[in-house]
């Protein structure tokens, strides 16, 4: 498992004069950051400053202490339990074979990965309109732009910019403090994939809110794969001895296209799909959005929560602030409700 002591006493066994046992203590200190202390907890990152060398081979050694196993969830459900995966450079891995996105063996994954990303390249051609609006063989009546026939492809088409540019909508506002999803490229990925999930899931389709569930994903899931490309490119910039071994042991421990940087959209797709599963009924209203209200007996003057929607999130937002907070902070509470600041705005974050 790579414990402190066994890691230790190995490497102190190979050092010879003091010089090398001072170059190698060093080494240690750098190298051993992130392999498993016991069941629950990571040794401390590397220093910024440690060589490509030392980690490229810390990367190695984490991914085989967490992933050797026939089945890795032993390894790594206690980490995720114990919020030990923040530092980690396989995050999106572990989130992936928690959500059963990716099965527990990992020798397993790159075909479970083709499968997936073949998947997601089919749905977005499947809801492309193009193709479809420059089909001669459609019948004119219907594939023109005034038709609102159901199966007229520029019908959809004029659903779908309507459904991008809310999204959008929404996209944009994204965490504003953090400058990772202030790019357009950053922001047409999240789109995308938002897109996507409403036009394969319509029972569900788009919902505010969603946009701050899959900007966590996609973050981590790019960032996992630019901590593996920056320590290959390291490698391969290294012109010293020692470099091929390490770069040919990290390529055979850990297959680059688990860690494929044109397939983050695709992975992130995936892996929101199988978190929506969860979460998903929560953006589900059992009444129609023209009942709600219908003949509603609130008070005079009464909060819009105060009517029943049917929807799970709303309901799970308006017991936080009108139960716990209430509870808990009975003085911050009184003082959202004062500047009518409902749980619609913040909460979802806190769910």
């Amino acid at each position: 498992e790579g414990t402190s002591s066994s890691y230790s006493s190995s490497a102190n066994s190979e050092c010879g004069s003091s010089s090398s046992r001072r170059e190698s203590s060093e080494e240690m200190e750098s190298v051993d950051g992130l392999v498993l202390m016991g069941s629950t907890r990571l040794r401390p990152a590397p220093q910024a400053n440690s060589s490509i060398l030392s980690k490229a081979r810390l990367y190695v050694q984490t991914y085989l202490s967490m992933f050797s196993r026939l089945d890795c969830t032993s390894a790594i459900l206690p980490l995720a339990l114990h919020g030990n995966l923040q530092n980690n450079p396989f995050r999106s891995v572990c989130w992936r074979v928690l959500l059963n996105v990716l099965p527990s063996s990992s020798v397993d994954w790159v075909t479970a990965l083709q499968s997936s990303r073949s998947n997601y390249q089919f749905l977005q051609h499947k809801f492309h309109t193009d193709q479809m609006r420059k089909d001669l063989s459609l019948d004119p009546a219907i594939n023109n732009p005034l038709s609102q026939e159901h199966d007229s492809p520029w019908n959809q088409h004029f659903q779908d910019g309507e459904m991008r540019k809310m999204i959008k909508q929404d996209v944009v506002r994204t965490f504003p403090e953090v400058d990772f999803f202030q790019t357009q490229l950053v922001r047409e990925t999240l789109v995308n994939i938002l897109f996507v999930y409403a036009r394969c899931h319509p029972e569900i389709g788009y919902r505010q809110g969603m946009h701050e569930l899959l900007a966590p994903l996609y973050f981590v899931v790019k960032s996992d794969c630019d901590t593996y490309d920056d320590i290959m490119e390291g490698l391969e910039d290294n012109l010293g001895d020692e470099a091929q071994p390490v770069k040919e042991e990290l390529t055979r421990t850990v297959h680059g296209d688990i860690f494929s940087a044109k397939f983050c959209e695709a992975d992130t797709f995936s892996l929101f799909e199988a978190l929506m599963e969860a979460v998903g009924p929560w953006f589900i209203s059992n009444k129609s959005v023209h009942t709600i209200g219908v003949g509603y007996k609130g008070q005079p003057w009464s909060r819009p929560q105060d009517q029943t929607t049917g929807n799970k999130l709303v309901d799970n937002l308006n017991y936080i602030q009108d139960e716990l907070l209430r509870r808990h902070d009975p003085d911050l509470f009184s003082r959202l409700e004062k500047l009518e600041i409902f749980p619609q705005i913040y909460g979802i974050r806190w769910l």
